[in-house]
């Protein structure tokens, strides 16, 4: 597949403290092992593929994801309640990461099926699946920070959404939080938050030209911005172009 999927980085450690949110870290600390390639690693992807194929026919669709994804956090943080808050809090970001892992591989015809290999992921794509789970997790938490910034969403006082926030990023909102970004582990944010630049970047991401920047186009900016500086997670982000 590629770039490595693992999102094991050192960047992680000052983010964890200082920028991402409680859910946010219990979100990658169940999935972001699942990336490495570690025989330890391998081997909990084969026992987590076991549990989401569940019928063994090799392709699983967004809603087998969903539902593997909220399993998954229940099992791992042993409290239903509280996964389910994680689980719904970041389900904004997983048709992403599921469409672009199921992009990775060449697409072709499923023998008997209307349906085609890009419409779902693949064995081979799911090492992918989990690093794309973990990189749009953090992603959407950086959006939801700044969507209604300081307004106190999280368990930690911040950072998840609520019914409140419009899901669209304003430029007085970006001005406003756009500085907490020197934290992040994308290097794309990272330049976007400096004083002399954070401005204009705010005009490159609404890319519709509307005045708000929606997740989509923040999500998009970032990857476009860590594939084009060939960082390690632009690596991970370019395997299905």
């Amino acid at each position: 597949m590629g770039a490595s999927a693992s999102v094991d980085d050192s960047r992680y450690a000052n983010a964890r403290k200082q920028l991402l949110s409680t859910e946010c870290i219990d979100f990658l600390q169940c999935f972001e092992g699942l990336g490495a390639k570690s025989a330890r690693a391998k081997a909990n992807r084969v026992q987590a593929w076991m549990c989401l194929d569940n019928n063994g026919n090799g392709y699983v669709s967004l809603a087998e994801t969903g539902k593997w994804i909220k399993d998954s956090l229940t099992n791992f943080l042993e409290n239903a309640d509280k996964a389910l808050i994680v689980y719904k809090s970041f389900y904004p970001s997983y048709i992403r990461a599921f469409k672009d892992a199921a992009d990775a591989s060449k697409d072709k015809k499923i023998k008997g099926a209307s349906a085609s290999t890009d419409d779902y992921v693949q064995k081979s794509e799911f090492r992918l699946l989990c690093a794309y789970l973990c990189l749009y997790g953090i992603m959407f938490d950086h959006f939801a920070r700044i969507d209604g910034f300081g307004a106190g969403k999280g368990t930690d006082g911040e950072g998840i959404e609520d019914k409140s926030d419009d899901r669209r990023m304003s430029k007085e909102e970006w001005d406003a939080a756009r500085t907490h970004f020197k934290m992040s582990p994308f290097i794309a944010l990272k330049v976007a938050a400096r004083k002399k630049t954070g401005g204009a970047i705010f005009t490159e991401m609404d890319a519709d030209g509307k005045g708000k920047v929606l997740l989509n186009e923040f999500c998009q900016y970032i990857k476009e911005g860590e594939i084009e500086m060939e960082t390690e997670f632009g690596k991970i982000l370019a395997v299905d172009k």
